[in-house]
Parts: structure tokens; sequence; C-alpha cells
């Protein structure tokens, strides 16, 4: 027997910090599961709405179905284990009915009579068996018949208690065989006169036999064991027909055992209305067969399926006001457990018609969806796990896959179940057979197999009819429906199986073999099991605080900004300036001689050029190329010494340079830059504030006349095609840095006079570095990013030590100013700038001991390098591509480029939408950047509707064409494959190379370092156009920023890149007016425009809008589109129209408090609405706009890379997040269909325009005010 083995280990009370932890567990889980619903449940993620609304149904139930479970692990407990202290007459009955094997009921009857305690047993034999009765005589067992088969098994009991007088019934199945000590343990709780009934656990003993026979027992382990054990607490524990003990008195005083197909529920329901009580003994004191055929099991399943709605529809309802609250909730929400045969259809059908209507449920990208589920899911396996402590046997413990599988398998058997009790129809009760015979499996499992080529069938035309990722996402889902199907053919064709390896040797082995290894990872699986169990509590904080911290570290005002940092790491210069004599220039022989001595490498000869005729003053060219040679760049300090100029006295130097006055020797100057053809520093004018030179001015205009003079310079060097200069920017104090300064545009590095004059011009004059640069540090040009020289550095002797200063400075530079990246010794021993030295020249030769500080800024560049050669272009089709790109009128169409992240999905039938309302505006382009997933899709929906492709190759940030050889060749190869392999695509008309490169290499690079980016960028992009045009005839462009270089780069590139067909052009104004006034050597048109641009009907130029429609992504949101993210139409939607009356929408704007933005404020902003020319808070309009506020993250470029919803209404509060600057506040109306959005920062500034630099004196002192 069973029993004779080793027994289960009795499963003992939880202690008390056992009971908290599962507790604590619990309710953790259930704040993880209102996470869930409350994140699911949001309005925003509502996809396709029916298929939602289903599929919320699931995800509610299956919620419901884990808080049922929960709920049942709450409370567990164990009664305390008593003495019989009373004596009871105890009758004992089991059944029998025609067909049931024989040496089953012996063995049961055998058993029973083993068991120690006094007993009557009684055979309730429904086929009266001469046989039976024979052994019934043999064994001492009473035989009891009927010649009728009223109310199956409940009325064969019934029948045998006509006979029975014990006090005590024990009703047990056939099947199932008692322990000897069976009645020991039970009767105790008998002493107790208010129990009715005692249940023990149902277990198994053929749970081995075949993989529906372990399912079968899986389903049952965890309410067998702790789930159990809880309705000991709460007064539900529910009779088990198989093997239940009931007081005499308690079944008569409801008539009897009950019937129905689930007559032990219905019993239980009754003795519980009836006021009786009941316990739960957590001992295997049975064990008993498991259906073992898959007919077997679904025949089980729809009687009991059956049963409890029948009985949920009629007990239930009548015994209602007898019940506990706790039975009335347990009786109630039990039975909905054979609801989700329905549940699983739901699932089952949701990736079906989400494939044929081309829709997705949600809106919820899959990061979002982890981030929401992964702490519920996470309670659930874990605290399902822990419980298992509870649980009888080490084989019960687990993932229970199998009978999860199974479960989902029987989803037609529980529906047809809850479908026959609506319609009332009746289902027989038979036992389940106890043994595999023959049976259909083919015939059970058809609605399966049907339901899985339904699947299959919805996967084919799904992807056939609109390849995207949610269709293949949801083909995933639908596979693994599939998959589900195939296991349970798997499951019910198992018992052949196991026929054919008793017949097949080699099988049979195999099998073993598989044994074998599957016997390993089951003792692998419950050791990690049991680590589970030991850590559960530990391991829910643990999941739940790494979403906390990843939504934490997600949310917008934690998100690090990589800063807009144009300087790279390690590209450093040490320069000298070291004359002869009192001429400027640096000696070439004394710079090798000091190199020598030194041991050092110069990576900067600095040298002085005064403005003189080229007659007068011939370039020193061979001087500078001797330099070049070196290794080194020279550093011109130029020098508008005007003496020997023919120009009018009234003006001001910087007058007569931006009005023209010295053009003939500035472009005879540009011309000797240009022929260098190697990059150079210039520093024009240095120290425009210091009154010892010629150039400074007294007048309140000196700062803006200076200015003038510089971009006129910048601008007339462009115009002459002088590409290698790199414009230094040197103020001499740090208090005129603002007013002096030219633009970011204008400037590629920033110079500081970075000298301590010590005690030689007074006694008190001993400067720190700190002290010097500091002012400098903290000033608008030095915290914009630019590199920094120290372009006149060294320290005179004094009251300190020159060889400290220096250690000084350099410990200094490293701690807090990384963005000097150049060093200039100035080694000069006749400087007399200062007039009341003592000896008439100051000496700053004696810097050598200040050198051993700054090796690290040694450079080893290429300066020999030739940078830009200039390539003759070759003959261009301009016509007929000029007439080309003129006729664009498009938009970017980007939907979908980033599916992973986008919260809006798309199907083609969107596309199709979008195209069809494309053309309706008289757009006959689309621009597309790929390779992606809907390539195809969108070339067919293009087709339909008559537009032209613009392909696009996106270029990413980041790359380095001087290191990144290999990954340069992979992404042209990767470029060049898919034009081949897109060569018949007729949709499209060109090929783009997008991102403006060229400009990015500009911020993220400094000179001379960009140059030769860009000539390696070009290059490459030679190469790449080249490979292109041998494999297509397709034309080719790239783009380009609105930026004041944009003539610059515009020639660059036509000039190295001969076989390029026309630029895209970035505008970054509101008008193309400044487009208009460029030459142009090539063909060009607007590739995007801003938000607030208005002229799509203009003819000068083809034009792209910038994008389709915005779009909210889980990083970051893109509102540059003609419509919304909800597809209203915007302003710029009407533009292109060309019907902006219809937009119906006022001007908008947010009122902000007129106070400093600092962290931890709370602001309030209103809206704005500007109604016949005066602007009004919105809280006194009458009309019912609807108003939505974003917190939006910017980085250093002003993308957005983050947002935030901060609420609706009128107004909207704020706390100031840190570093306020980094963000903008976003606000959006809309009304009938129409939106319209505005974004401004944080805080009023004080000045806002399109200059900083521009601040005139008036503003500067109502600043300082």
């Amino acid at each position: 027997m069973w029993y004779d083995d080793k027994r289960p280990i009795v499963v003992k009370s939880p202690s008390r910090w056992q009971r908290a932890w599962l507790r604590s567990m619990i309710l953790t889980g259930l704040g993880a599961m209102g996470f869930f619903l409350f994140g699911v449940l949001q309005p925003g993620v509502i996809g396709y709405e029916p298929l939602y609304y289903v599929l919320i149904i699931s995800l509610v139930f299956l919620s419901l179905r884990v808080l049922f479970e929960w709920y049942h692990y709450f409370s567990i407990s164990i009664p305390e284990k008593r003495k019989v202290a009373k004596e009871y007459k105890v009758d004992i009955l089991t059944t029998f009915c025609p067909g049931e094997p024989y040496e089953m009921i012996i063995e049961t009857l055998e058993a029973i009579q083993r068991i120690t305690y006094p007993h009557t047993t009684y055979l309730c034999d429904e086929a009266n068996d001469p046989y039976l009765i024979k052994q019934c005589n043999r064994l001492g067992v009473k035989h009891v018949t009927r010649n009728n088969r009223v109310d199956a098994k409940a009325g064969n009991i019934n029948n045998a208690l006509k006979y029975a007088t014990g006090d005590i019934c024990v009703v047990l199945d056939p099947d199932h065989v008692p322990a000897p000590d069976f009645l020991d343990e039970v009767l105790p709780y008998f002493d107790d006169e208010g129990i009715g009934f005692v249940q023990v656990v149902q277990a198994y003993k053929n749970y081995k036999e075949n993989l529906i026979a372990k399912a079968s027992a899986q389903q049952t382990y965890q309410f067998y064991g702790p789930m159990m054990m809880t309705m000991n607490s709460y007064g539900t524990v529910q009779a088990i027909g198989a093997n239940c003990t009931f007081r005499r008195k308690a079944l008569d005083s409801i008539g009897g055992h009950a019937a129905g197909l689930a007559e032990d529920l219905n019993t239980a329901m009754k003795l519980h209305a009836a006021g009786w009580r009941s316990t739960y003994v957590p001992k295997v004191l049975t064990r008993g067969l498991v259906p073992s055929s898959i007919s077997a099991y679904y025949k089980q399943q729809l009687k009991w399926s059956r049963g409890v709605f029948e009985l949920w529809l009629t007990t239930y309802l009548t015994c209602f006001r007898k019940f506990t609250f706790r039975q009335k909730l347990y009786y109630g929400v039990m039975p909905l457990h054979y609801l989700s045969g329905l549940i699983y259809l739901i699932n089952f059908l949701i990736p079906i018609l989400s494939l044929c209507l081309g829709a997705m449920p949600m809106k919820m990208d899959i990061i979002h969806f982890l981030l929401w589920s992964i702490p519920f899911f996470s309670c659930t396996f874990l605290i399902r796990h822990y419980v298992q402590r509870w649980v009888m046997e080490e084989e019960e413990r687990g993932f229970h896959i199998l009978g999860g599988l199974v479960l989902i398998g029987t989803w037609w058997i529980h529906t047809l179940g809850f479908v026959f009790t609506l319609l009332r129809k009746k289902v027989p009760y038979d036992p389940t057979p106890k043994k595999a015979g023959k049976e259909n499996v083919l015939g059970l499992l058809m609605p399966n197999l049907l339901l899985a080529a339904i699947s299959f069938l919805a996967i084919v035309y799904g992807l056939y009819n609109d390849f995207n990722p949610y269709t293949i996402a949801m083909s995933g889902f639908a596979g693994i429906n599939i998959g589900f199907v195939v296991f349970m053919f798997w499951v019910g064709y198992h018992n052949s199986w196991r026929a054919f390896k008793r017949r097949n040797n080699f099988a049979d082995q195999l099998s073993y073999h598989v044994w074998s290894v599957k016997r390993l990872l089951w003792l692998l699986r419950h050791k990690v099991y049991g680590l589970f169990r030991i850590a559960a509590f530990p391991l829910i904080i643990l999941f739940i605080y790494g979403v906390y911290y990843y939504e934490k570290e997600a949310d917008i005002t934690n998100i690090d900004l990589v800063k807009n940092d144009r300087l790279l790491t390690g590209e450093q210069f040490l320069g000298v300036f070291l004359p002869d004599d009192e001429s400027g220039t640096s000696s070439f022989a004394s710079v090798l001689q000091l190199e020598q001595s030194t041991n050092m490498q110069f990576g900067i000869i600095s040298t002085y050029l005064a403005w003189k005729p080229l007659a007068q003053q011939p370039f020193p060219v061979e001087y500078l190329g001797n330099i070049y040679e070196k290794g080194a760049y020279p550093m011109i300090t130029w020098e508008p010494w005007l003496d020997l100029f023919p120009l009018d006295t009234n003006k001001s130097i910087m007058q007569s340079i931006y009005q023209g006055d010295l053009d003939e020797y500035l472009i005879g100057m540009a011309e000797e830059f240009r022929k260098l053809q190697k990059p150079f520093f210039l520093r024009f004018a240095h120290e425009p504030d210091n009154p010892q030179y010629p150039w400074y001015s007294s007048d309140d205009e000196a700062g803006e006349e200076y200015i003038k003079a510089w971009r006129y310079m910048h601008q007339l060097m462009q115009a002459q095609d002088v590409r290698n200069i790199i414009w230094v920017y040197n103020p001499w104090k740090a208090e005129h840095a603002n007013a002096y300064f030219p633009g970011h545009e204008y400037v590629d590095w920033l110079g500081v006079t970075a000298l301590n004059y010590a005690s030689e011009v007074s006694v008190d004059n001993w400067n720190t570095f700190e002290d010097i640069y500091q002012p400098f540090s903290r000033t608008m040009p030095f915290q914009s990013q630019l590199p920094v020289m120290l372009s006149e550095f060294g320290t005179l002797n004094g009251r300190g030590s020159s060889e400290e200063w220096f250690k000084k400075a350099r410990e200094i530079l490293k701690l807090k100013y990384p963005e000097v990246k150049a060093v200039v010794f100035f080694a000069s021993a006749y400087d007399k700038n200062v007039l009341n030295t003592k000896d008439g020249a100051l000496n700053w030769a004696s810097q050598n001991e200040g050198f051993q500080y700054f090796k690290d800024f040694q450079t080893y560049n290429d300066a020999k390098k030739v940078f830009m050669t200039k390539t003759e272009n070759s003959a261009l089709e301009t016509v007929s591509k000029k007439s080309l790109y003129n006729q664009i009128r498009g938009v970017d169409y980007f939907k979908g480029q980033d599916w992973q992240v986008s919260m809006h999905p798309l199907f083609k039938r969107n596309i199709n939408e979008d195209f069809e309302r494309i053309k309706s505006l008289k757009l006959s382009w689309v621009k597309r950047y790929g390779p992606g997933i809907y390539d195809h899709t969108i070339s067919e929906c293009a087709d339909e509707f008559d537009l032209k492709i613009m392909y696009g190759f996106w270029l990413s940030r980041g790359i380095n064409f001087l290191e990144d050889t290999s990954y340069l060749k992979k992404e042209k190869k990767s470029i060049i494959a898919e034009i081949k392999s897109r060569k018949k695509d007729d949709q499209i008309k060109a090929w783009h190379v997008g991102n403006a490169t060229w400009d990015q290499l500009a911020s993220e690079y400094y000179k001379p370092v960009e140059y030769y980016q860009k000539q390696a960028y070009l290059k490459w992009l030679a190469a790449l156009v080249r490979d292109i045009k041998k494999v297509d005839d397709r034309p080719v462009s790239i783009e380009l920023n609105e930026t004041v270089q944009l003539s610059e780069a515009l020639k660059a590139i036509v000039s190295e890149v001969p076989q390029l067909d026309a630029i895209g052009i970035n505008l970054n104004s509101s008008h193309i007016d400044s487009l208009r006034s460029f030459s142009l050597p090539i063909p060009v048109f607007i590739n995007s425009v801003p938000e607030n641009f208005s002229d799509f009907n203009q003819q000068d130029f083809g034009m792209f809008a910038n994008a389709w429609q915005d779009d909210l992504y889980s990083d970051h949101m893109a509102y540059n589109g003609l419509l919304d993210a909800d597809g209203r139409k915007k302003r710029s939607y009407y533009a292109v129209k060309g019907k902006e009356d219809d937009f119906l929408l006022p001007e908008i704007n947010i009122l902000r408090p007129a106070e400093i933005a600092y962290e931890g404020r709370v602001f309030t902003f209103n809206a704005l609405l500007k109604r016949e020319g005066q602007w009004s808070l919105a809280a006194f309009d009458n009309e019912d706009f609807e108003y939505t506020w974003y917190l939006i993250k910017v980085d250093g470029f002003g993308t957005p890379v983050a947002f935030r919803l901060e609420g609706s209404g009128v107004a909207v509060s704020l706390t100031i997040p840190h570093d306020p600057v980094t963000y903008k506040l976003r606000l959006k109306v809309s009304k009938n269909g129409q939106s319209v959005a505005i974004t401004r920062p944080l805080n009023t500034p004080f000045y806002e325009g399109s200059n900083l630099e521009d601040v005139s004196p008036k503003q500067v002192e109502y600043f300082l005010k």
C-alpha cells in the first residue's frame, strides 16, 4: 500500500514572522496589482476600443483570480492535533458503478478494513455485482444496493445511510485508498459539536502515470495546500466527495447527501447554510486516482463545470442569506474559476482579431507595459512559491506549467459547461474513468485544432496584408496559442506514445536518457524553488525597487543630459610665443632650441601680424610653412594698426572695416589665407577693451562696432572661400567679455590673457591663475562650451614663486576648468605694453620652470596634412535636377520609425488614411528614412495614392570619420545594399542622406580637429555618392542647417562631392528670405522648417513640411507635425493647405511669473488667449477649450528628450525642478479637431532676443537693478 512507503512530512502552522512576511508580500502585491490596473486603464493607452475592452476583461479576470488566491493565503492555519475524547460509532461508505475495475475497489475495501479505529464498512454497489457480494462477505463489508439510479452518487450514498446507524459517516471514492490511522486523525475534531464535517487532503498515487495525470494533479496542489488551510480560518472549508468525513446528524439536518454533478460542493453549501462548521486537516490520509486520459479528464471537467455553474444559479441563491460573509464571498467567487474557459477563448481571439482588423488593443510600448506589470507578476510568482512551504510534498512544489497549459487547453470544456447551464442542458453523472482505454483523442482535440487553424490563417493574412511590428507581435501571441494547442495534442496522445515506447526499444532507450536529464533538471529546479521560498520577500522588494528606480531615473527631473560639449578629450595644445626682438614674430630657431632643451613639443606657435598693405609687408608664407612642417599650427594675432592706410579719420577702425574701406586689403589677405590650405588660429584685434591699443574705443557703442567688424570680416572670408581660419575671440577684461562677443557662430575659440604681472607693475599686483581666469569663466561666452585658449600665459617674478604659480595653475585647471584646451606660454622679453615698468620692457622669457607642469598639453598633430584641396566641379545636370527639386511639395513621414517606443501603433490602414489626407493637401512627396520594417507598406500605399518617395538614410551622431573606418565601411555597404534591393521600387524618386552631419561635426569637435573630421566626412560622402551612382541613377541629396556658415558649407561640399545632386536646408527662421540671399552653387530645397513657419506656398524652392504628425514616445515627444499626436489639425496644416483663415483657434501664450525660477519654488502658469489684438487670461474666456500642459526636458541643442503630462485646465501649478534652464513648459489648446501649442522657458527672462550678445546698455542697467 502507498502508506507503507515514507509518509509525507506533516506541515506546520506558519510562525509569527512567516505570517507577517506573507501578509506583507500580499499587501505589497495588492499595491502592485493596483499599479498594474491603473496603468492599463489609463485613457491614453486605449487602442482599438472593442479589442481594448475585451483585453481589459481578461486582465481584470486575471487580477481577480490572483486576488482570490491571495485572499486564501492571508490566514493560513492548521488545527491543533487532538486525541479522541469520545467514542464514536463510525460508518465508512464507498461506492461502485458498473465498469469500474474490480482490483481498484478490492484494494480500497481491504485498506478500509485495515483502519484501526472500530467502524462499519458499506459498499454502495450500483451493479449488485455477485463477485463484489462475495468479496464483501470475505472482508466483512456490508453490501448495499438499490434498484434505481436516482441522484447518482448522492442517491447511492443516501440509500446506504438508510442502513447505516453510526454517529460519523465517512464517504470515500472507490479509488481512494485510506491509511490505517485515517479515523484517528479526523475523529478528534468532532468533539466540537458544531463541526459538521472534516476534510483531509485529496492526494493521488498515479500522478506520474502520464502527462494528463500529472497536469490534473498539479491543478490541485495549491488548493489542497495553503488555500484550504486558510479556509480553516474563514469557515469555508469545502467538502470533497472523494474522502470527506461527516457528522451523521449534520447530514440528516439537510436531508442527507445533497445531489448534483458537484454533489460535494452542494452538500458543503447546505451544511454551512444550516450553521454547521467545517475543519480541514492538512494530512495525506488517502490516495486516489487522477484522470489519466484526455477523455477522462475532459469528462470530469465538464461535469464539475456544469455542476458548479448550476449550484451558482440555484443553491447559492437559496442559501445566500444563511451564509456568513466569508461564505457568501467564497461560494460566490469560486465558480468563476470555470469561467476561465471564456477568458482563455478571449485570449485566443484577441491576436486573431488584431491580425484580421489591423488594430492593436493598447497603445503602450513594451517598456511601459513591463514597468506596469513586473511588480504585479513578480509578486504573483514569488508569493505562490513562498506559500509552497505549506504543500504536502516536494513533488508538489514548482511552476505547475503543465497543469496551467492543460487548463488552457480545456477552455472549450469549461465554456461548454457554462453554455449548457444557460441552456439548462443536462450532463449525465458518470464516474470518472479510472483506466485509460481507447478514446477518440482527435475528436476531443478538434476545437483546439480548429482554433489553431484559425490562428494560423490569421497569422498568414495579417503578415501578408500588413507586415509591421505589431502584426509580428500579434503573430507571436497567436503562435504561442498554437503552441498551446500543439502541446495539448501531445498530451492527448501521450498514452499512445507510451504504448509505442513499449514496442520500440530505441524510443524506450531515448526516453530513458531524456528522463535522466529531466531528473537532474528536477533536482536543480527544486533547489531553486527552495531559494525562491527563502528569498521571496527580498526579491519582491528588489523587483519593485528596480521598477521604482527605473521610473525615478526615467522621470523627467532625473534624466541626466549629455552636456552640449563640443570639446573632445585629449585634444589639447601646448603653445609658445618666443620672439628674438620687438617684431612680434616668434623665432622659429629659438622655438626649436627650446623644444630640444625642454624635451617638449609645441603644437601652437604664436606670432603677431600688423595690418599693412601687402606691397609693404608680404604675407609670411615661408615662415608659416616652417611652422606647419614642424607639426604645429600658427596662431596669428592680427592687429589692425592702420597708420599706413589712407582712411577717413572721422571713423573708428571698426567702422572702417565693416563699412568696406579696407576690403582691398582684406580680399588680398583672404587669398593668402586660402593658399595656406591648412588651418591656423586667427586672433583678430585681441583685447578690444584694452585702452593701450588703437582699436579700442571709449564710445558706448564700442562693443557693437567691434561685433559688426568681426562679423563683416567673417562673412567676407567666407565669400572668398577661405575655410581654414580658426577664429579666436580674446577680450582683455572679464567684465567686457559679453559686450564684445561676436556670437557663438562667429567664434571658434575663446582666448584669455592670463598674465601675472606681479610686482613689476605694482607691489600688490600678485594674482594667482584663478584670480585671473575665474571672472572670465563666469561670463556668458565662457559658458557656451567653446574651447578656451590661454593665449598669453605666464608670470613675472614677484613676492611668490613663479614655479609654484605654474604648479597651482595646472592643478586648478585639472580640478575646475576642463574647457581650457590650449596653453600658449608668453615667453617674450620685449613686452612694452605696460608703460610704468622699471626697465622699459617686461621680461617674460624665463618660463622654463612652468613647462614641466603642462607636458600633458603636448599634441603630436598632423598639421602637415593639406586641409582641403579645391576640386573642379564636374558638369551637373543642373536644369533637370533643379526642376525636380523645385517641384517638391511634400512632408516628412516619421510615423512608425521609432515604433519600439512610440505610443501610437501604426497599421496599413493608418498609413492609407494619412496618405489620402496628404494627397488632399496637394502634396506629392513624402520623405521616409530607412531601412525599416514599414518600407514595403509605405511604398505600396504611396503607389495607391500616387505619392513620390524621397528615401533617406540616417547617419547617427557621434561618428568619428577619422577613426571609425570599419563602421563607415559597413554603413556605406548597408546603404548600397538597400539601394540595390529597392532598385525596382518605382515610388522612390530620390535618395537622401539624412542628419546634418556637417553641422553635427561642428557641435562635436572643435577646430582644427573639426576641419579634419569634415574633410574625412566629405571624402566618405563622395565615395558613397559615387558608389550610389554606379548602381542607381536617381538623384542623391544631403542636408545642412541654416547657419552663418551655410555659404561656406555649400561651397566646400559642392567642391569635394561633385556628384551630389542637391542639398536640403533645415531652416531655423520663419521665412526663406535668408535662403534667397545665398549664392547657391547646387540645387537646394527646404528640408525642414521651424514650428512657426507659414510660407508653405512659396515657389522659389521645393519644400518638405517637418512631419505629418506629432508623436508621443516613451522617452520623448516630437511636436513639429501638421497634426498633433491625437490627429487634430494645427495651424501649419492649414498653411500648407493655403487656407489659414479656416484655422479658428486664437493665438496663445503662457503667462509666467516675473520671478527667478529656482529649484523648489512653486509657480502658477496661466494660459493666455489673444482676442482682437488683446491678450487676456484664458480663465476669463467663455469658450470651452481643452487645455493640456506638458513639462519638457531639452538637451543642450534644444531637442526634447523627455516629457511629463502636468495637468489640464486654464492654469497649472508646478514645482520648479533642479536646473530649470533645461526645462520648458508646453501648453496645447484644442477644440473641434484643431489644436495650437506653444513652448516657453519656465521663467520670464529679463532679456529675450535672437542674440543675447545684442543686449543694450539700457537693458543691462535694467537687469542690474
